[in-house]
This record gives C-alpha cells, sequence and structure tokens, in this order.
C-alpha cells in the first residue's frame, strides 16, 4: 500500500472547525449554528420533544428508541433526560445519535451554560462523553435508564450498515443548504427502513427536497408552526400499522462464571431480564479472569475491518466499565516494535493520523525515556491502554445477578423446544426458556452435555511469571506489551505473560517460564531477579479463525466465548450487545461484524462450499 492509500485506509472524523460567540457555537465549514439564539433549549423541547409527542409515548411504554441524525451538542438529549426526570416514567430508553465532528468536553460545556434547567443532565453527559474516535461508542445515563448508541461518522455513512427500529426520530443538523449529504432523499429512505410502524418525525425545516425525500420515503407530513422567527417546522409519521410479534426469553441461565458470563450478566440485568448464572467453581473469575493482572488495549488494524471497528468500540466500552469497577490498576501500555511485523503495522498505524489520546508513535530515545530503561527500539504509546484486576471486574459486572456457585451441571433435560431443566450436583433443578453459554474453555464440555454441534475450538494454557518482590524495581514505567507482556498487579507485584501451550497442561512448568523470559527485551530481562519466580496458569479458548464467538447457535441456545486474549477488551460490549439483541433492541455495532461474530458463520460457511 502507498502511503496515501494507508492514510485512507481507516475512517476519520472531521476536525473541529467551531467559533464560539456569546455562547453560541458556529461552525465555520458550515457557517451555521447549532441552535437558536433565541433559546436553544426550548427550541429543542418545542420542535422535537413536542413535535413528535414524546410525553405521550414515554408515558404508554415500557422501551421506546430516539434516533437522531446529529448529536451537536447533545441539547437534544439532555432535554430527553429532563423531561423523563419531570415525568416520573421508568421507559427504557435506546437514544441512538450520529456525528461526524464530535464536540470537546468544554465545547458543550459553553454551549449548555446559559441553560441552568439542564445543568445536571449536561454534567452527566460530560462525564459519560466518550472520546473522540471514529466508531461506534455506548455508554449508561441516568442510572442505566437510557443507553446512548454514539457514532462518530457520518449518517449517510453509517445508516445503511445498521438495523434498528426507532420509535421517534429528531432530524437535526445543520441547514439543509449547507449540509446537503445529511438531507439527502437516499437519507430519508434509511430512515424509513430503521423506524418502526407508526414512527414519529420531527424537524426545523420546511425545505422542498426534504419534504419529497420524506413523502417518497413512505411518511405522511405536516407542517406546524415553527419555532421563534421560523415560520414553520415538520412532524411526519410512517404509514405502517403492524409490528413484528418477537418472542423475549422470560428465564434466562447463564453458564460460566469469568468475564464473558459476568459481561453478559451484567447485559442481561440492564436489560431486565430474569437471569441466573451459574459456575461448578466456588466463586466467580477463578480461570483465566482470575489472573493478577490483564490489559485492555485496542487491537487496531491498518485497514478497516470489523475486528478493528470491534476492537476500538469494545475498548471505548471497556474504559467506561472499569472506571465504574474500579478495577483500574494502571494507565498507559508501550507496545514495543517487536517482533518485526509489529513493528511494520506501528509504522502504518502512525502514518493514519488516529487521536493522539488513542495511539502515538515514539522514537526510541522517547521510549528509553518514557520506560526508564535504554531499550534500541522505538514504540507504539496507548496512552489510555489499561492494566486491570480481571476479578475485580468480573464481580462488578455480575453484583446484581442471581449467582449459583461450587455446583457443577449434572444433567440437561430438553422439556419441549426453548425450554430446559438444569440439574446441579447439589439436587437443585433450574428451568429456563434460554441458555448462555459463557463458560470459556469449558464450552466443548458443554457442547457435548447439551448434544450440539462441534465448533472449530483450540484449548490451549498460558502461564503468568511472577517475579520475586525484589524485581519490581527494575520494572519499567508503563506496562509492556511486545508478544508478551510485563506489569505490575496490583499489590506492586511484577508479573510476565503468558506461555502458549497447545496442549492445554494445567502444571506450572520451567519452560513456559523460560518462555515468559525469552519474550523480553533483554534489557528487561537482564534486570530481573530469578531466584524463587513463581506462577499461575489457566486455560484459554479460540476459535480456529480466532474471531470471538457471540449469538445464537440453537433454539434456545446462545453463545459468548472465545474471546482469547482479548476478553477483558471485549466482552463488556459484547454481553450488552446480546442482551440487547434478546429484548430485540438496538445494539450498536454493524451487520458485518455481527456476521463473523456469529457462532454459525462455520456452518454457514461449510454449506457454501458444498
Amino acid at each position: 500500500m502507498s502511503q496515501d492509500e494507508i492514510k485512507a485506509a481507516h475512517p476519520t472524523l472531521r476536525p473541529l472547525d467551531i467559533s464560539v460567540e456569546n455562547g453560541v457555537l458556529r461552525s465555520r465549514q458550515y457557517d451555521d449554528i447549532f441552535f437558536s439564539n433565541e433559546d436553544g433549549l426550548k427550541e429543542s423541547v418545542y420542535v422535537f420533544l413536542e413535535g413528535t409527542e414524546l410525553s405521550q409515548k414515554l408515558l404508554s411504554s415500557n422501551h421506546i428508541t430516539i434516533a437522531e441524525t446529529g448529536f451537536g451538542t447533545g441539547l437534544n438529549l439532555t432535554a430527553v433526560m429532563q423531561l423523563v426526570d419531570r415525568l416520573g416514567v421508568k421507559t427504557k430508553i435506546d437514544y441512538i445519535s450520529f456525528e461526524n465532528c464530535p464536540l470537546t468536553d468544554e465545547l458543550i460545556e459553553i454551549a449548555h451554560q446559559k441553560f441552568q434547567a439542564i445543568k445536571p443532565y449536561s454534567t452527566e453527559l460530560r462525564k459519560n462523553l466518550p472520546p473522540r474516535w471514529p466508531g461506534a461508542h455506548f455508554r449508561h445515563l441516568s442510572n442505566g435508564q437510557i443507553n446512548l448508541h454514539l457514532h462518530y461518522g457520518t449518517a449517510e455513512n453509517l445508516m445503511p450498515k445498521l438495523d434498528f427500529q426507532a420509535d421517534i426520530w429528531f432530524l437535526d443538523g445543520f441547514s439543509p443548504a449547507k449540509n446537503t449529504d445529511l438531507w439527502s432523499s437516499d437519507l430519508c429512505k434509511e430512515i424509513a427502513r430503521l423506524s418502526a410502524p407508526d414512527a414519529r418525525i420531527a424537524t426545523f425545516t420546511v425545505a422542498a427536497h426534504v419534504r419529497k425525500g420524506l413523502e417518497e420515503a413512505g411518511f405522511v407530513l405536516e407542517k406546524r408552526p415553527g419555532f421563534g422567527r421560523k415560520r414553520d417546522m415538520l412532524t411526519a409519521s410512517l404509514s405502517q400499522t403492524s409490528r413484528p410479534n418477537n418472542s423475549i426469553p422470560q428465564n434466562i441461565v447463564v453458564i460460566g462464571g469469568g468475564i464473558a458470563g459476568a459481561s453478559i450478566a451484567a447485559g442481561l440485568y440492564q436489560a431486565g431480564f430474569n437471569h441466573v448464572l451459574i459456575d461448578e467453581a466456588p466463586e466467580l473469575a477463578t480461570a483465566a479472569s482470575g489472573n493478577p493482572l490483564g490489559l485492555q488495549i485496542p487491537r487496531l488494524r491498518v485497514v478497516d475491518q470489523p475486528m478493528s471497528r470491534l476492537s476500538l468500540s469494545a475498548f471505548s466500552t471497556a474504559m467506561d466499565v472499569v472506571e465504574d469497577a474500579d478495577a483500574l490498576i494502571s494507565k498507559g501500555v508501550i507496545a514495543l516494535d517487536m517482533p518485526e511485523r509489529e513493528a511494520v503495522r506501528h509504522r502504518k498505524l502512525s502514518a493514519q493520523g488516529w487521536p493522539t489520546d488513542l495511539l502515538q508513535y515514539v522514537s526510541p530515545d522517547e521510549t528509553s525515556k518514557m520506560l526508564g530503561m535504554e531499550l534500541e527500539m522505538g514504540a507504539m504509546f496507548y496512552p489510555t491502554a489499561q492494566v486491570i484486576s480481571p476479578a475485580k471486574l468480573t464481580r462488578h459486572l455480575a453484583k446484581n445477578s442471581m449467582q449459583i456457585l461450587g455446583h457443577a451441571i449434572k444433567k440437561v433435560q430438553k422439556i419441549d423446544e426453548g425450554s430446559w431443566h438444569i440439574y446441579l450436583s447439589n439436587g437443585q433443578k433450574i428451568e429456563a426458556d434460554h441458555i448462555i453459554l459463557a463458560a470459556g474453555a469449558g464450552l466443548p464440555k458443554l457442547l457435548k452435555i447439551f448434544d450440539l454441534p462441534e465448533l472449530p475450538l483450540q484449548v490451549t494454557s498460558g502461564q503468568l511469571t511472577y517475579f520475586p518482590s525484589d524485581s519490581s524495581q527494575a520494572a519499567p514505567n508503563f506496562a509492556l506489551n511486545y508478544g508478551g507482556y510485563v506489569a505490575l498487579d496490583a499489590d506492586g507485584k511484577l508479573v510476565a505473560g503468558a506461555s502458549f501451550d497447545r496442549s492445554g497442561s494445567m502444571s506450572l512448568s520451567d519452560d513456559a517460564h523460560n518462555h515468559n523470559l525469552g519474550l523480553m527485551p533483554p534489557a528487561l530481562a537482564n534486570k530481573l531477579s530469578k531466584g524463587s519466580i513463581d506462577g499461575r496458569v489457566s486455560q484459554r479458548l479460540a476459535t480456529t479463525d480466532r474471531w470471538p464467538l457471540m449469538g445464537h447457535y440453537a433454539h434456545g441456545i446462545s453463545v459468548i466465548s472465545a474471546l482469547s486474549a482479548l476478553g477483558l477488551t471485549f466482552a463488556p460490549l459484547l454481553g450488552q450487545i446480546h442482551a440487547q439483541k434478546l429484548a430485540h433492541r438496538p445494539f450498536i455495532v454493524d451487520r458485518e461484524i455481527l456476521s463473523v461474530l456469529d457462532p454459525m458463520r462455520f456452518a454457514k460457511r461449510a454449506a457454501k462450499r458444498q
């Protein structure tokens, strides 16, 4: 690939080009203000909330989906948060919005400062604002009542890749005369495709081509008096009345007490599902999730691939969850230019203009200064990557779930389609109409217990090396990643990992310790005390194509597993996605990502080859 091709191979966001005049934000690119000079909050309430009759919808629904074409300052969202509190409703809301030029916390604060009525909601939004990284970001607001799906990129490029059904649409953005792509007839068709039956729309514009596009897409339009000096505004409803009758599980059993099981349990709790988490171990996080530390780091690709997009969205979510769990050990990871293939990848990534709070390439001199040791190689510095406590995160994610631990599954009985009895070693019988297999390296055994087709899986073991306490003085200033990794745990113990044993052996071995030492840069390995080293072994599970498994696998059974070394980064988001899918609610990733996560992908590929 040429330098230009490398640079253009990943999505980028439009740079900020904003002026501020008397507290009002203006886009220089579009030469337009973000909201009315008269009273932006009143305009938002009048046009979007009242225009879509949102109050009535909130009062009559258990769940609604609101979609918005331009997030801007987030003013419409804060108005919705205020309305929910004023009405006192418990309605769950999925709020989906698109923005190609995300504003900073500081600019949003300036934009909202004159609206004291939304101050607490603005504060909460800014506290939970995702980083300005391209891709999809998922956040919980209003004590979990509102799920924010924030897609950073252009709506016209992203909408065609997504699937959801919005009950309410806020068509908001800069003037149609200045931002034509956001108001095209093609986008109107996408809005119709992504609308629930009887969806309602509101917008400040009555431009002729917007009206025509919406009418051709199937909306019934109505002009109304506009806000302030605007003579007219537009509302619309979709001329459909039928809604698919999707069955939703009532009793869900999650099998697996590691990071995967805890993550889906957290998603189920958030979605309001009755569920129980079971594991034969006496406590949570006894396998790989019980390691003293783990890395959360994005695995970016030079080209725009599903794995790269998922990795970035998952990392954004994981950062947020770790903060809530108080599971952070240290911030910042340095990925060395070793082995050589990583050095090549780093050079290509550094040429692509990724945000500096995501990654920065550092020279050999800079790397040595940052680490506090001489290394004759450059590195990629990930400022927001994290060393975390896996067990602490796992326990946090599962804290609201009913747990049955310390009892193995002795027998399962299929009562009818989608109905199961699970018998445990203590004699307890659990009834379920949906089962989620989330047992990591125990998945092959579970597939046999439930008489399900085998999957192309690989169980390996990984051994960590614990160095003597005096080695902590030789530790680098940041966690290091280099094919292996080394970092300090929460107790100040220096830990290196991890070996890769295809036999799956659970025995500690000197060979594995030597393997971990051999992966290290010699400048570090030579400084470490080798006496009385200890360690820990756990098994990991991967598919042959190295993609995780997430989704339905048989009637009434789904899988979230095979997360391999990326589990701590991927699991929190995958748990949310799968729970949203079970509830028939919006999920944040595009359909291409869902396709490559699908546990049925191997069977589908085999069928195509025949």
